[in-house]
């Protein structure tokens, strides 16, 4: 008698405890289902990926035949650098991924220059003086630097990025000066004629075009022939 009220008692808790068993079991699949939750790993990886940038000084570079030295102002993430090199075919072009500034300092390192008031533009690329390296032709000495900038969000995305239209800016070797020479959709320069001249590769209606700029008069000349069989080529 006792034995058969022990039994159904057991029948009656197992009654009651496996399906709340089974019940949480089953939520506990259901809630961590990757298409019934609203939650995305993928979005979750790009969150955190959306790190806060912090600005970063390269460390102090002489500019060849000056007392004076540059540093570029970057971005960087706070975890680590995030950086890499944009290079012109000019030796002396090189400077950090993501730079927005660059600041010019005496032969003490006292400030002397900063070539923007803020630091929302985005610099591609500088081409600097250099010293002349013992055993090659002595060509004229660069007076000015040029460089290649975005300055505005042409595409119209929210960001200025490497996207954007791109422009040649001209300083004084400290710094001083800084002003727009060329406002094209510059893809490309380099250093020719001793010097003297900037070959532009650029963007114009969808094609590329090229172009010489002299350095000391800062005139634009079109390479007409060059670009008239360049749209030849391409109509072909």
């Amino acid at each position: 008698m006792i034995k058969n009220k022990f039994l159904r008692f057991l029948l009656i808790i197992n009654g009651i405890i496996i399906p709340i068993v089974m019940g949480l079991f089953l939520y506990l699949i259901l809630r961590e289902n990757p298409f019934d939750n609203p939650r995305n790993d993928y979005n979750d990886s790009f969150e955190l990926e959306e790190t806060k940038f912090v600005l970063a000084y390269s460390y102090p570079k002489k500019i060849g035949n000056s007392n004076t030295y540059f540093s570029s102002i970057y971005k960087q993430d706070e975890i680590g650098t995030l950086l890499g090199d944009n290079y012109l075919d000019d030796i002396n072009s090189t400077i950090p991924y993501n730079t927005v500034n660059i600041v010019f300092l005496d032969k003490k390192l006292n400030i002397k220059n900063k070539i923007f008031d803020n630091n929302d533009n985005l610099i591609k690329a500088i081409s600097l003086p250099h010293e002349n390296p013992l055993g090659f032709e002595k060509h004229e000495f660069i007076k000015k630097i040029s460089y290649l900038i975005i300055d505005q969000d042409s595409d119209k995305n929210g960001l200025i990025d490497s996207n954007d239209f791109s422009k040649i800016y001209f300083s004084d070797i400290d710094g001083s000066n800084f002003h727009i020479v060329l406002d094209k959709n510059v893809i490309k320069y380099s250093l020719i004629n001793e010097n003297k001249d900037l070959l532009i590769s650029y963007l114009e209606n969808d094609s590329v075009k090229y172009g010489i700029l002299n350095i000391d008069s800062e005139n634009f000349t079109e390479a007409f022939g060059l670009n008239e069989e360049l749209e030849k080529s391409v109509k072909n």
